[in-house]
């Protein structure tokens, strides 16, 4: 496997306000940030964030890419919301969220693989290969 070269910018929709405890969302944002690029991910050991610089907040009302991952996000969102338990098996066919159906052919890779590739289901028990 190719040695991957670059690195990546992560944009994040500027929000507002703060949990219950009093902490502001950003600023958890940039602490989370921060301890992922310096000790990597608890959850996933050996997975490092070495080659993500920075973040920058933008407003999505002035951010045509933060607005359509806001439609994809909701997208994937209301597919597990409806047809979550169906991900996982493969006895019957995948239904779809109408508005998830309309963008899923670029969610695939170049054999139709939607599963694991564009969309990925956690926790997940069993991998169903579907296809578009």
């Amino acid at each position: 496997m190719a040695a991957c070269e670059g690195t990546i910018s992560v944009t994040i929709d500027h929000m507002t306000g703060a949990t219950q405890a009093g902490n502001q969302h950003r600023i958890n944002l940039e602490r989370q940030h921060a301890r992922l690029k310096s000790y990597g991910s608890s959850l996933l050991r050996g997975v490092t964030f070495d080659r993500v610089e920075g973040l920058s907040f933008k407003d999505s009302r002035h951010d045509e890419r933060l607005q359509l991952a806001d439609l994809v996000a909701y997208a994937v969102y209301r597919q597990f919301l409806d047809y979550g338990p169906d991900w996982e098996d493969p006895s019957k066919p995948l239904d779809l969220y109408e508005y998830l159906g309309r963008v899923f052919k670029t969610l695939c890779n170049n054999d139709g693989v939607v599963s694991g590739y564009g969309i990925v289901k956690f926790p997940m028990n069993r991998r169903v290969p579907w296809t578009f």
